[in-house]
């Protein structure tokens, strides 16, 4: 299983949430805390976009990223990495973990992902989503990942990586639940870095 050692650790708590305004939607709270941070493009349209970066290009060994997310009534949402979400080694045995909470309350819409994510060698990763859909929600999830460097011959060489996604209703009860727990072993990779990395 993965461990919950902690070195260096970044922690950062990010909120964000849409809501239709005079017939379109606007963000209405917008707080991402260093690392992350919110990017605001302006799509035209009746939908808002937001991309999210990290600065330093990827998450490293201990980060700890929580996202908030709130879709009003009638809102439409765009919610989207910059690009790739790397996730660097982890030599200490920490882990590295992103947590997304979101609500899309009725006829609101939510399109949440893009890129994938890239588990270097040696990293430990973990992320865990919950979804809460109100009668008339609707909610689109891109959630990938890919085997990592693969120009310096990485073949899944991380050390662990796990990712759920539940989606319930507002009463708690689930409507889908997607898990996959993958370690060295199980993905053909190796726990030591690769190619002098």
């Amino acid at each position: 299983g993965v461990r919950n050692a902690r070195v260096g650790m970044r922690s950062s708590e990010n909120v964000l949430e849409a809501a239709r305004v005079s017939g379109a939607t606007r963000v209405v709270r917008s707080l991402a805390r260093p690392p992350v941070r919110f990017v605001h493009p302006s799509p035209g349209g009746d939908a808002a976009l937001v991309v999210a970066s990290a600065l330093g290009g990827g998450m490293l060994e201990g980060d700890d990223y929580r996202f908030n997310i709130n879709v009003r009534q009638n809102a439409k949402l765009l919610f989207a990495p910059q690009s790739n979400t790397r996730v660097f080694p982890c030599p200490g045995g920490a882990v590295t973990r992103q947590t997304v909470d979101g609500t899309v309350y009725a006829d609101g819409l939510l399109v949440c992902g893009g890129d994938p994510v890239v588990p270097y060698a040696a990293s430990r990763f973990v992320q865990t989503q919950r979804w809460v859909l109100h009668p008339g929600a609707r909610l689109v999830v891109f959630d990938w990942m890919v085997a990592g460097r693969l120009e310096r011959g990485e073949r899944f060489g991380f050390t662990d990586y796990e990712n759920v996604v539940r989606v319930v209703s507002p009463q708690g009860r689930p409507l889908l639940v997607d898990a996959q727990r993958l370690d060295a072993s199980t993905a053909g990779g190796t726990a030591r870095p690769q190619n002098g990395m």
